[in-house]
This record gives C-alpha cells, sequence and structure tokens, in this order.
C-alpha cells in the first residue's frame, strides 16, 4: 500500500503526511514537502520530524498554540495544544518544543532553567513539577534539551517527594540515579579521543570505546513533599 492510499484510508494522519513529506524531498518537490510537513505539524504540534523538516527547508515554524497555563519562567512558557499533552516554548529557542510527560496528577508548572558551559554547551536543564503522586507528594523532573539540535535527550527524575535523585556529571554525560536506586547514564556529547600513535606494537584497526548514544524513557515513582533551590541538586 503506498503512502497516497494510506492518506486516503487515514483522512490526513499527521505520521502518512511526514512519511509522504520525506518522500516529495526525497523526490525534490520541495512545495509539496514543506505543505505535508506544515499540515502534520498543525494536525500533531509535538511532531519533531516535520518540524526538524521545515527548519531544513528554512521555512519558519508555527508557534505554540493553546493558552499559557501560568506566567513564563525564564522565558519558558507552558501549553497544552491537546487535552493531557503539554508543551513548553521559549522564544529564545524558536525551534525547540519540549513535551513535559507528567507522572502524577496535576499540570506541569517550569520550575528552573539552566545552561550548561563548557564541554556541555548547549545542554539546557528544564526542571518542571510533574505531578502529585497522592497525599501530595510532589514529583519534580527535569528535561534535558540540546539547544542546538533543538531535541529534548531525556527527561530524567530529580525528585520524589522528600526523596531526591543524585545527578553525577562526567566530561560529557550524567549519571542519574532515581531515588529506588535504578541509574541511567545519558550520553550529552561525543568524546574526544586523543590521537594514538600508529606503530608496529599499536592496534591499527583503531578498535575503542564508542560510546552509547542511549535515551531511556523517565522512569515514574512516588515519595513525599517537593522541594529544592537553585541548582544545587544538580552535583549532589
Amino acid at each position: 500500500m503506498d503512502v497516497n492510499r494510506a492518506l486516503e484510508l487515514s483522512l490526513g494522519d499527521p505520521l502518512a503526511l511526514r512519511i509522504r513529506g520525506g518522500v516529495y524531498e526525497a523526490q525534490e518537490r520541495v512545495d509539496d514537502a514543506i505543505y505535508d510537513y506544515q499540515r502534520a505539524l498543525a494536525k500533531d504540534p509535538f511532531q519533531a520530524e516535520s518540524r526538524a523538516a521545515l527548519l531544513r527547508l528554512n521555512q519558519e515554524v508555527p508557534v505554540a498554540t493553546g493558552q499559557p497555563l501560568g506566567e513564563a519562567m525564564d522565558g519558558w512558557v507552558v501549553t497544552e495544544p491537546s487535552p493531557g499533552r503539554y508543551m513548553a516554548s521559549n522564544p529564545d529557542y524558536g525551534a525547540l518544543r519540549v513535551e513535559l510527560e507528567m507522572f502524577g496528577a496535576g499540570k506541569p508548572k517550569i520550575l528552573e532553567w539552566k545552561l550548561m558551559r563548557g564541554a556541555l554547551s548547549g545542554i539546557g536543564l528544564l526542571k518542571y513539577y510533574a505531578g502529585d503522586f497522592g497525599g501530595g507528594d510532589e514529583l519534580e523532573y527535569v528535561a534535558i534539551v540540546d539547544t542546538r539540535a533543538n531535541k529534548v535527550v531525556s527527561i530524567e527524575p530529580q525528585r520524589w517527594g522528600e526523596r531526591a535523585a543524585q545527578w553525577n556529571w562526567q566530561a560529557v554525560s550524567v549519571v542519574v540515579t532515581d531515588p529506588d536506586g535504578h541509574a541511567n547514564e545519558i550520553k550529552l556529547r561525543k568524546e574526544r579521543r586523543a590521537p594514538v600513535a600508529r606503530g608496529r606494537d599499536t592496534d591499527s584497526w583503531g578498535f575503542g570505546g564508542q560510546p552509547r548514544n542511549e535515551r531511556r524513557r523517565a522512569r515514574g515513582g512516588g515519595g513525599g513533599g517537593g522541594g529544592g533551590g537553585a541548582f544545587d541538586w544538580l552535583f549532589r
């Protein structure tokens, strides 16, 4: 079944529109590709692939839809483009949209925003309230975003009530251990390896540790009441 037939059956499904847009782009039918990408994004504002394609084709991307759920925090505004799905956007990063996953009852709220420096320049940490786990136990999570690639790298826990996660920073990665003790390493940049001198005793094949580009979904959990100050939680 070709993609046009799939579109007829799905009445303009955003995924099918995005796929057909990719076909048109490969065929250098740029105007048709742009039209399909725009339609796909209008139907599903969370579709990162269509947004990236429009940027690749030097097209403007739609602004965030829906009324803000509260006042902006460090430029970040949360909206609800579709029931139960929440998006954070910031005019300083016009092409970036962050879907805020909820792990408890309630609506998200931005708590803090921090940009990393040095080797992790361009990586941002968007800390937000991720719901109530019951009995007033608040959940805090962090969306790790790459502002250069305009994408969300991972969403990781920061606090389940009174229990805090541990964030251990490496040179180009971070290991997040949730309050239950489950660890997840998130690679944020490629490691720079020193050149190896070649000689008779050197492995000329160059086998070495390639960093795994691995992303796991955030883990839910529960705990006591929320808290946290400025970004001291990052380096515990």
